[in-house]
């Protein structure tokens, strides 16, 4: 059970409860085109061995494609600060599929956007501490910028114990990366659960919103990232980010912590 208010008519729900990427910014500026994230390697094969001409073997190969698994930045830091209001993508142009996730803010700051299996979630705030949820992108809506991931598949199992807030989550993923194949890079993922004591926050102009959700049945997304806190918008002093969708709908947003998440699914690229 969420705890939220109540839900309106139509698409849209509300819930209750700032998480800020940059400052206050100027007025929108011209959108540029989408440009791909940076591409991982592994630590072996092309990258120690490259020099040798020493062809990687198969499963490196393999490694290395489960490891990129089409993770793209839209934007980058770098752009934003040269121009604060400067539009990375249009959400039209964005290539979605049902395995796609992302995230990040809407245009002027206006919505925080998040992706799960292909379908947009965007939280508005309507208070300090409500937001509304749709998930059908307004006529010429855009983003700051955006970080998504389409793996081929994703592969699912149950894990033993609970995730006991974010340090623990990047524990986790740091731990599964090298099993996956990928030592020391980046890595898409998704943990379904129920989720406790979790804080929340959409992004908004004049003010965004933020709260805190009791307990919900919730999947989070993301992308950890142990190489560079910025290619793929990494919270200050984290490895994470991490973007929260309730199992019924009524929430999205950017999940800043959490005490628990219980009955953990963990999902990574196939």
């Amino acid at each position: 059970m969420t705890a939220l208010v109540s839900t309106p008519p139509g698409n849209t729900r509300v819930w209750t409860g700032q998480h800020k990427y940059f400052p206050r910014t100027h007025s929108r500026g011209p959108e540029i085109q989408p440009r791909p994230g940076v591409r991982v390697l592994p630590l072996l094969g092309f990258t120690v061995f490259a020099a040798c001409a020493t062809p990687a073997p198969p499963s490196e190969v393999m490694a290395e494609a489960v490891c990129a698994s089409a993770i793209h930045a839209f934007g980058s830091r770098a752009d934003l600060q040269a121009d604060p209001g400067r539009v990375a993508v249009s959400l039209s142009k964005v290539p979605v599929s049902e395995t796609t996730i992302g995230y990040g803010p809407g245009s002027d700051y206006q919505a925080e956007l998040t992706l799960l299996d292909g379908v947009w979630q965007i939280a508005r705030a309507t208070g300090p501490k409500s937001a509304v949820n749709v998930t059908t992108p307004g006529e010429g809506a855009g983003a700051m910028f955006l970080v998504t991931a389409s793996p081929e598949a994703w592969k699912t199992r149950a894990l033993e114990t609970p995730v006991n807030g974010m340090a623990a989550l990047e524990a986790l993923l740091a731990q599964a990366a090298p099993s996956h194949g990928c030592p020391g890079e980046a890595i898409p993922f998704k943990l379904s659960g129920t989720l406790m004591g979790g804080e929340w926050s959409v992004v908004g102009r004049p003010a965004g919103a933020a709260g805190r959700i009791e307990q919900a049945d919730v999947t989070l997304i993301g992308i950890f990232d142990p190489a560079d806190p910025d290619r793929y918008f990494m919270p200050q002093g984290r490895k994470i980010h991490v973007h929260v969708v309730s199992n019924d709908g009524q929430l999205s947003g950017h999940l800043n912590d959490f005490e628990a998440l219980t009955n953990p699914s963990l999902a990574l690229p196939q």
